[in-house]
């Protein structure tokens, strides 16, 4: 939150809405921000620490030119063609060694390293989606699945799992069925754009159920079970008298978005999205760099530089060791030997993260509780920002904190 409203990506409320989930487009959009300049940040990492050989072969012409004809046209073919390259080939061998080094040196390296691998994960399920593609659908799934366990998403490790074994097993139950979902069926086409396919319960959502919709909803009819009935059995009649009438008035979404580019590759998007995370990667450069950290062992807060407690940086960098052991023990034990009940409560791990090491004061008044937040942390910022960017904490302090300044006060 701190990092998004100091690099004046977006305001405090509206990033406090996207983190909590309350607005998905814009949570994906600034996780995507803050991956990026966090993965822009680790290669300036690894290019620093790269030797001579290494330094010449990233700045041959090789690599160079399947660069430039990458960014003139992007295609599969244009980028297959780069990444099959013997000097690329030899980076990215280079570039994982590096991380897996640095990883089980530095806990800050570990853990944002990781943060990068969830977004990728997160954009990947997407790409399966919009894309049809039912193994990386199942790939996502299985690599989701310890971080619900992990971080006690108790609904999504119970019934995920259920489901990813039931897919598993469905070219020998259901062989017809698993063919087509091999062939996209578990998505739907509703524009002739690439890359547009959504998932089955969404499409529902856009068509029957938003065609289906009164101005009061099902509120103003519920007393009566008869209308209520007829509401629902004619809901999918009345989206196809929608849809007829929209397309004669030319207003259907699919003439709308026919040869239309993407939200995300409009050229203001594009523009916009760099700017941001530019500034993303100078805010972080300038509180403390998790990929050049000399603090080997701590993990802090970037904003604040507070250091967790042992036991949070041991469950933060476990997590998906702990969630892939929690996982495989639910598989064994409800589904394969059912020893236990599927429906059985699952145990929590409640592992500390950053959130929970927090310290909190609590007062009760009118049978409620607040929680008041300590003014150190303003401090803190104040000390990194001040150390970064080399300022005099005394001649910061000897101005006025307050709104307002004091000459203005009459009493």
């Amino acid at each position: 939150l701190d990092l998004l409203v100091e690099s004046q990506v977006a305001g405090s409320a509206t990033a406090a809405l996207a983190l909590s989930a309350k607005q998905y487009n814009r949570s994906v959009r600034f996780h995507k921000i803050v991956a990026e300049a966090m993965d822009r940040l680790r290669w300036r990492s690894f290019i620093d620490s790269c030797e001579d050989e290494l330094a010449d072969l990233l700045s041959s012409d090789a690599i160079s030119d399947g660069l430039r004809e990458l960014q003139n046209y992007i295609s599969s073919d244009n980028v297959s063609r780069l990444t099959q390259s013997p000097a690329i080939k030899a980076v990215h061998q280079a570039f994982v060694k590096f991380c897996e080094q640095q990883s089980e040196e530095s806990a800050m390296f570990k853990f944002w390293s990781s943060y990068v691998s969830m977004v990728s994960l997160l954009l990947d399920f997407t790409r399966s989606i919009r894309t049809g593609n039912w193994q990386l659908h199942m790939s996502c799934i299985r690599r989701i699945l310890p971080w619900c366990f992990a971080y006690d998403r108790q609904n999504y490790a119970r019934y995920m799992s259920y489901y990813w074994v039931q897919m598993l097993n469905l070219p020998e139950t259901h062989p017809t069925a698993h063919q087509y979902l091999l062939d996209g069926g578990f998505v739907v086409q509703r524009s002739n754009n690439a890359f547009a396919q959504v998932a089955s319960d969404m499409a529902i959502e856009q068509t029957i159920n938003r065609a289906s919709k009164t101005s009061g909803g099902v509120i103003g009819i519920s007393r009566s079970p008869a209308a209520v009935h007829r509401w629902i059995v004619s809901s999918h009649d009345r989206a196809r008298v929608s849809d007829i009438c929209l397309q004669h008035c030319g207003l259907d979404e699919a003439a709308q978005q026919a040869d239309a580019l993407h939200t995300e590759c409009q050229h203001t998007r594009i523009s916009r999205d760099e700017a941001d995370v530019q500034h993303v990667e100078a805010t972080v450069a300038g509180w403390v760099n998790p990929f050049s950290s000399p603090n080997k062992d701590d993990l802090v807060g970037l904003s604040s530089g507070l250091s967790c407690s042992e036991q949070a940086v041991n469950d933060l960098l476990r997590a998906q060791e702990r969630g892939e052991m929690a996982f495989n023990e639910f598989v064994e034990q409800r589904l394969r030997t059912q020893e236990k009940k599927f429906l059985d409560p699952l145990p929590k791990l409640k592992l500390q993260t950053f959130s929970t090491t927090k310290p909190r004061l609590s007062s009760s008044s009118s049978k409620a509780v607040a929680v008041l937040r300590a003014d150190c942390a303003l401090f803190s910022k104040m000390a990194v920002i001040a150390q970064s960017r080399h300022m005099d904490v005394r001649e910061v302090l000897s101005y006025p904190l307050g709104p307002a300044p004091l000459a203005l006060c009459t009493s």
